[in-house]
């Protein structure tokens, strides 16, 4: 995925580095053009819509927490994806996860 370009001309990589040295309002403006995506792919990930949802939203709080881990500001959209990815699979994997799908369940169930 390219840096994403707002109307502005303000690129991802130039949000994150004001994101990094400070400015909240930046990352805000990351999280608004990023949301619908991660949201997406973690819908694509697991059948839970709930469960997306609440995934989507770990992955933007990772992302925060990770931030001064990217090594190419101009490749967020690439890294938040991935964060996203990882998230979900993190829960798929988990075995604290307690919710169970009808297909589980099985015929006799």
């Amino acid at each position: 995925m390219a840096a994403c370009e707002s109307t502005d001309g303000v690129t991802d990589g130039d949000l994150v580095r004001q994101a990094l040295a400070g400015r909240a309002a930046a990352y805000e403006k990351l999280v608004r053009r990023w949301s619908a995506r991660v949201t997406a792919v973690c819908h694509s990930r697991v059948a839970n819509a709930a469960a997306a949802e609440d995934l989507a939203q770990e992955t933007l709080l990772r992302s925060l927490r990770g931030l001064k881990t990217l090594v190419e500001p101009d490749r967020f959209g690439s890294w938040i994806c991935g964060i996203a990815v990882r998230t979900c699979l993190d829960w798929l994997k988990s075995s604290q996860r307690t919710e169970v799908s009808y297909a589980a369940l099985g015929e006799g169930g």
